[in-house]
């Protein structure tokens, strides 16, 4: 049995058969979960988008701009 750290759902998971870094969804709210611990066995949400930052920022968004000024980088 497992909590999901989103909507605090029972997810109906053996603890045993799961390692660390696995993967599952929770049945009611579908968020995709992550095992961070196996003792004591914790899940927390996967981050949609692993090159957005916390502020919300997509690194892909961002762009590189020359220094008119200064040559030497």
């Amino acid at each position: 049995m497992a909590i999901c750290s989103e909507c605090e759902a029972v997810i109906d998971f053996d603890e045993f058969n799961g390692y660390r870094g696995d993967q599952l969804s929770c049945p009611e709210c579908g968020e995709n979960l992550e095992i961070v611990s196996v003792s004591p066995f914790k899940l927390d949400a996967v981050s949609n988008n692993d090159d957005d930052y916390e502020d919300g920022t997509n690194i892909g968004d961002l762009s590189l701009t020359e220094d008119d000024d200064n040559e030497d980088y």
